[in-house]
This record gives C-alpha cells, sequence and structure tokens, in this order.
C-alpha cells in the first residue's frame, strides 16, 4: 500500500540521516567535511521540496485567478 511504502521512505531517510550525523562527528570520512546543513538535508529536504511545490502550485492558482478576473 501507499502508507508503507512512504512510511518506509520516511524511515530510509532517517537511517541515512543517522548515519551521516555518526560519519561527521567520527570524521574518518569525506562526510565529515560536508556543513551540518548537508549532513541532515535528508530531514528537511524532502520538506522544502514539498513545500516549493505547494508554493508553485498556489502561484499558478494565483495568477490563473488573476487572469479569470480581468477577463470578466
Amino acid at each position: 500500500p501507499l502508507y508503507s511504502s512512504a512510511a518506509s521512505d520516511v524511515y530510509k531517510r532517517q537511517a541515512i540521516a543517522i548515519v551521516f550525523v555518526i560519519l561527521k562527528l567520527t570524521g574518518t570520512t569525506a562526510v565529515a567535511t560536508w556543513s551540518w546543513w548537508w549532513v541532515l538535508a535528508p530531514l528537511w529536504l524532502p520538506v522544502v521540496f514539498a513545500i516549493g511545490i505547494v508554493l508553485v502550485l498556489l502561484l499558478i492558482l494565483l495568477i490563473v485567478a488573476a487572469i479569470a478576473a480581468c477577463s470578466k
């Protein structure tokens, strides 16, 4: 089902974030040179992407409403 797939994706992102944090803190790999923003990106990037999609859709809706109001 769709729900189990979405939950699985969340768990995968959390696991990746935990691995990145451990690698950053141990300083043994190239991850140690990354900014904390990128280390934690698996957690915040999907949220930012979803917000971006919502904002684009709202902008399109506003443009369509403005065009409809002007053509009356």
